[in-house]
């Protein structure tokens, strides 16, 4: 609860002046120390709402542990493209959103991510239980950084998976990669459009029938 006030409160001191992407959690492993997984990419003015008294971060992107985002936002631009899966998709939608909008991260919104071990993707940890993971990250963020970047921001990322694949163990699954790797410059994927219809859906989903998230959100405001 103490994290999402912080990220609304955030919001609401904000919004009227600037158009808020997102605002976003900082994530914390078990030990106190940041989740390496979950620390948001920073923007080029990242200082620019920052204070000492209120050290708020403009972000370019980050992923979904805990993120606040307007509904208008997801109708402007969007939702996740469903064809990631797992692995870059939050960097991919975050980074679509602050191509028109604002994000930022919110410090005092402190969240927990319990993993098994505080690390990123770490290439010389590939096995055949986990390959399949990897193989969508290389894919999508190579997908990713053609669409967002170019050519030439695609191609600096290949060239720094090339040198991270020698790290992996079998040289079968370098083999796998390479071909992720491939994949993601011939990938094209379309972001659906978020109208109202398919958000409904979403929250029935999540939540169930909407007049029962209506009903149980009265109650605790009555509460």
């Amino acid at each position: 609860a103490g994290a999402l006030a912080a990220l609304l409160k955030t919001y609401r001191r904000f919004c009227e002046t600037v158009d808020i992407g997102f605002v976003c959690s900082h994530v914390v492993w078990t030990d106190g120390s940041p989740c390496v997984m979950n620390i948001p990419n920073p923007a080029a003015d990242w200082s620019r709402f920052y204070t000492p008294e209120q050290p708020v971060v403009a972000v370019q992107s980050c992923t979904f542990v805990s993120v606040l985002i307007p509904s208008h936002v997801i109708r402007a631009i969007g939702l996740p493209a469903p064809e990631f899966f797992i692995w870059y998709d939050d960097n991919e939608y975050t980074e679509r959103i602050t191509r028109r909008f604002v994000g930022l991260c919110e410090p005092a919104s402190r969240v927990v991510h319990a993993l098994a071990c505080n690390e990123g993707a770490v290439f010389e940890r590939v096995q055949e239980d986990n390959l399949w993971k990897f193989r969508y990250g290389v894919r999508n963020e190579i997908a990713v950084r053609r669409r967002h970047g170019g050519f030439g921001d695609a191609l600096i990322a290949s060239l720094r998976l090339l040198r991270e694949f020698r790290s992996v163990p079998r040289l079968q699954h370098r083999i796998l990669l390479l071909h992720a790797l491939w994949q993601g410059w011939r990938f094209r994927y379309v972001p659906p459009a978020a109208d109202a219809g398919s958000l409904a859906d979403l929250l029935e989903e999540a939540f169930g029938p909407l007049q029962q998230v209506q009903d149980v959100s009265l109650e605790t405001e009555a509460g």
